[in-house]
Parts: structure tokens; sequence; C-alpha cells
């Protein structure tokens, strides 16, 4: 097996929270993700997110500026940082 395989299947092993704010950003980015991923949980803010990492303890791929709790370290980091 070749590496690309091995990167594509160990991807496919993982579960992924995507949290982005623009719907149609989100739409296109979970249209790659879930070629790519085991399981695709959406969220569509940092609040939603912190919540949906709380029930599934997925690895976050996260949007940086959103409403309600953006993905800075002053935001839904410490929250995160608070529970693991």
């Amino acid at each position: 097996m070749n590496s690309e395989n091995q990167d594509l299947d160990y991807l496919k092993s993982l579960t992924m929270l995507y949290v982005e704010d623009d719907e149609n950003t989100r739409k296109q980015f979970c249209e790659f993700l879930s070629y790519c991923s085991g399981v695709l949980i959406k969220a569509n803010n940092g609040e939603e997110g912190l919540q949906a990492y709380l029930l599934h303890k997925p690895d976050i791929i996260t949007d940086i500026r959103m409403p309600i709790m953006d993905g800075l370290l002053d935001n839904c980091c410490p929250g995160l940082r608070d529970i693991c």
C-alpha cells in the first residue's frame, strides 16, 4: 500500500468536527471532508462546536472567526483546555 492510500485510510478512521459559521463554506468543505473522513460532525459556531466536542470527543477542525464563540485561544480553546 502506498503512503497516499495509508494517509487516506488513516483519515477515514477519524471522527472530525468541522465548525464553520458561513453556510456556503461549511457545505463546500464538508463535501470534501466527507470524502476523506470516517465520521463528520458539523457545528455552526464555537459554542455548538464545544458541545459537539464534549459529546463526541472528535478531532477538531475549526474556523477562527465565528459568532458566539470563536476558535481563538481566548474563547473556544480555554473551554477545551478545561475539559482535556
